[in-house]
C-alpha cells in the first residue's frame, strides 16, 4: 500500500470515528508520519483532505466531562499532525483549501489552537503567491487583524508579524487599507493602551516601507493619533509614542513627514525643557533615541539646525545618572558610526574632545555595563569601511583614539588581558577596529609584546574570546597595508593563524618511553 493511500485511510477513519476512538487513530497516524521519509511526505500530503483533522480541534468533553484528558490529547495530536502535514503544502494551497479552517481556528477557545492557526497565516503572508489568494479570503485577513487584540501577547505578536509580512507586498499592503480592515484597526485603537500600541507598531512598520505606504497610513489619521500621544499626560504613553516615532524618523520619507508636521521642532523644545524640569527629564531616553535616529540619517543637520541636542548629549555624558549617561554613550556611537556622522562630530571639536575624554574615563572607571557600552561606542567611532579610509577620516579616527586617555593602546591591551569575558572581548573589538587602519597597525607593531599576545592562543579559553581575537588577526591580514608595516615574516605568522581559523588547537604529542609513557 502506498504512503498516500495509507495516510488517506487514517484520515477517513478519523472522519467516521467517534470521539472516544479518535485519539487512538491520531496516535497511530502520528507514528505513521514518523515512519515516512521527507520525499514520501512531499508526494503524499498534497493529495489529502485535511478538514477532518481540523475538525478534531473542536473535540468536546461531553456533558459529563469524563473524557477531558482524551479531548485535550485529541486537540494536541491533531495540531501536531496538521503542523507536520501543512509544511509540505504550498502556502497558496493552504489558503485556497484550508483558509476557512484557519479562520475558524483563530476563534478557538484554546490559545494553543489560535496560536497554531496564526502561525500558519504568518507563513502564508510571507509568500507573494499566497498573498494574491488571501485577497479572495477577506474574512481570514479580518480575523487575523482581530487577533492583534488577543489576550495572549504571543498570539497578538504573531498576528502583527503576519500582517507586517503581508504589507511588504504591494498587493498585501493595499489589503490592509480596505474598509473592513480599517474599521477593525480603528476599533482596536479604542481599546487598552497595550492593544493600541500593538496596532501603532504594525502601522509604523508599514509606513516605514516606502513613501506610498506612509501616505496610506497618514491618510487614515493613524500617524497623527500617534503624534498626539506625545502630548499625553501619561509618561508611559509618551515614551511608547516616542519609541515608535523614532522608527518613523529613521527613514527619509518618514523624517520629512515629521518635519513638515512640526514634530521635530516640538521635540527639540521638549529636550530643552529636560534641563530644568525633573518631570520632563523622564522623557530623555525616548527623546535621545529619536534624535539619535535622526542624527544617523542627517548628522550635519542635527548638529547645526537642532543645536540643543549636541549640547545635551555632552551634558548627559557628564551626568552622574548612570541611565542618562548610558543613553548618551550609546547615542554618541550611533551618530559616529557613519562617515557623515564622524565629519559632523568633527565640526563640534570642543564638544567632541570633551566627549572622548568622558568616554575614555568611562571605559576605565565605571561599572561594567557602562564600560562595555563605552567600548562599543568607541568601536563605532573608529570603524571605517575600506572605501571610506580617506586621509581625512583616517587622521580623524587616529586623533580621536589618541584623545580617549593617555597611552590608549596600553590601556586597552591591559583590559583585554583581564579575566572578565565581556570586557576582554569588548577591548579586543576596539583593537580589531584600529587594526584595520594603517595608523593603528603602526601603533600595534611598535607596542612591546603585542604580536606575541595576539598570536598566543592559550590566552583564550572561551569561544567568544577566540572569535574576537581572530577578528583582530582578520583585520590585519585582510588589510592592504599590514604586510608592509609588520614585515613579511611577522605577517606570515599572522596569516598562518588566519588560515588555521579561530578554534585551531595545537596538537599535543606524547612520546613513548621505556617502561611507560609521558
Amino acid at each position: 500500500m502506498s504512503a498516500s493511500t495509507n495516510l488517506d485511510k487514517f484520515v477517513n477513519k478519523i472522519q467516521i470515528s467517534s470521539p472516544e476512538s479518535q485519539w487512538q487513530i491520531l496516535e497511530e497516524l502520528k507514528q505513521e508520519l514518523s515512519s515516512l521519509s521527507n520525499s514520501s511526505l512531499r508526494e503524499s500530503v498534497p493529495g489529502l483532505q485535511l478538514t477532518p483533522l481540523f475538525n478534531c480541534l473542536y473535540a468536546s468533553d461531553g456533558p459529563d466531562n469524563r473524557s477531558s484528558k482524551n479531548t485535550k490529547k485529541i486537540i494536541e495530536d491533531a495540531m501536531d499532525i496538521l503542523q507536520r502535514m501543512l509544511q509540505w503544502l504550498p502556502t497558496v494551497t493552504i489558503v485556497q483549501q484550508f483558509g476557512k479552517d484557519l479562520q475558524k481556528a483563530m476563534l478557538h477557545e484554546h490559545s494553543t489552537v489560535r496560536d497554531f492557526s496564526v502561525q500558519q497565516m504568518s507563513r502564508c503572508c510571507a509568500d507573494h503567491n499566497a498573498v494574491i489568494e488571501i485577497k479572495n479570503k477577506p474574512d481570514l485577513l479580518l480575523q487575523t487583524t482581530h487577533l492583534l487584540g488577543d489576550a495572549q501577547m504571543a498570539i497578538a505578536t504573531t498576528a502583527r508579524k503576519a500582517l507586517a509580512k503581508l504589507a511588504t507586498h504591494d498587493q498585501g499592503c493595499s489589503l490592509l487599507f480596505t474598509p473592513s480592515i480599517i474599521k477593525e484597526l480603528e476599533s482596536l485603537l479604542k481599546q487598552a493602551d497595550t492593544i493600541r500600541f500593538r496596532v501603532f507598531e504594525l502601522l509604523v512598520g508599514v509606513a516605514s516601507h516606502n513613501a506610498n505606504s506612509l501616505e496610506q497610513v497618514v491618510n487614515y489619521g493613524f500617524l497623527h493619533q500617534l503624534i498626539g500621544d506625545v502630548e499625553s499626560r501619561d509618561l508611559l504613553i509618551q515614551l511608547n509614542a516616542l519609541d515608535l516615532l523614532s522608527d518613523v524618523a529613521i527613514t527619509e520619507h518618514g523624517l520629512l513627514f515629521l518635519e513638515k508636521n512640526g514634530l521635530v521642532g516640538n521635540l527639540e523644545k521638549k529636550l530643552a525643557e529636560t534641563v530644568n524640569d525633573a518631570a520632563s527629564r523622564l522623557l530623555v531616553p525616548g527623546l535621545f533615541k529619536f534624535f539619535g535616529n535622526v542624527s544617523y540619517l542627517h548628522p550635519r543637520k542635527i548638529c547645526s539646525q537642532y543645536d540643543t541636542f549636541p549640547k545635551l548629549l555632552l551634558a548627559n555624558l557628564e551626568s552622574e545618572d548612570s541611565v542618562l549617561k548610558g543613553i548618551a554613550v550609546d547615542t554618541l556611537g550611533v551618530i559616529g558610526s557613519t562617515d557623515d556622522g564622524k565629519l559632523a562630530l568633527a565640526q563640534q571639536e570642543e564638544l567632541m574632545l570633551k566627549s572622548l575624554m568622558i568616554l575614555g574615563s568611562t571605559i576605565k572607571n565605571s561599572p561594567t555595563d557602562l564600560r562595555l557600552r563605552a567600548l562599543h561606542s568607541t568601536s563605532s567611532l573608529l570603524t571605517l569601511q575600506k572605501s571610506s579610509q580617506t586621509t581625512e577620516l583616517l587622521s580623524l579616527t587616529e586623533y580621536w583614539f589618541q584623545h580617549l586617555f593617555p597611552d590608549p593602546l596600553e590601556v586597552l591591551l591591559k583590559i583585554s588581558k583581564q579575566p572578565f569575558k565581556d570586557l576582554h572581548c569588548g577591548s579586543l573589538a576596539v583593537i580589531s577596529k584600529i587594526a584595520e587602519h594603517s595608523w593603528g597597525q603602526r601603533a600595534l607593531k611598535s607596542h612591546p609584546g603585542f604580536l606575541e599576545y595576539v598570536l598566543d592562543r592559550s590566552t583564550e579559553n572561551c569561544s567568544e574570546g577566540k572569535q574576537t581575537k581572530y577578528e583582530v588577526i582578520t583585520s590585519l591580514v585582510e588589510s592592504l597595508t599590514a604586510e608592509e608595516i609588520f614585515g613579511r615574516p611577522d605577517f606570515m605568522r599572522l596569516r598562518a593563524y588566519y588560515i588555521e581559523g579561530p578554534c585551531y588547537v595545537v596538537a599535543q604529542h606524547s612520546v613513548a618511553m621505556e617502561g611507560g609513557s609521558t
